[in-house]
């Protein structure tokens, strides 16, 4: 339950875009993946990489710098691409133990390009 709303994402992605109409909002769903809600469209991962967990705390954190990372410049700036970044940062997080990942452009780039299995 978030803020009273329970159901499917999709539909708790639509109550908050009531609540919240300028806003962007991402639902992170762990193995699930991401639903991110961004002007009334609904946008998904177009990538999910498939990923040797080592560690999943900060996956979370993780996903939210590849998506800021990419919003404010660093990587296309469509929430499509910000929606990717993140996911892909995420999975690099999960191969990593331990709270900080070091991660850089070149490692997400090679996640979203369909490199092999995400394994540290």
């Amino acid at each position: 339950m978030l803020f009273g709303l329970e159901g499917e994402p999709e539909g708790v992605l639509e109550a908050l875009g009531r609540l919240a109409p300028e806003a962007t909002v991402s639902l992170l769903m762990g193995d699930q993946g991401s639903i991110t809600l961004d002007e009334g469209r609904l946008v998904r991962p177009t990538c999910r990489p498939v990923v040797q967990v080592v560690d999943p705390i900060g996956a979370g954190d993780a996903y939210v710098a590849g998506f800021l990372w990419t919003v404010l410049g660093g990587g296309g700036g469509t929430v499509q691409a910000a929606v990717d970044a993140g996911t892909a940062v995420a999975a690099l997080k999960c191969s990593l133990w331990g709270d900080v990942a070091v991660i850089d452009p070149a490692d997400v780039r090679e996640v979203l390009a369909g490199g092999p299995g995400v394994r540290r």
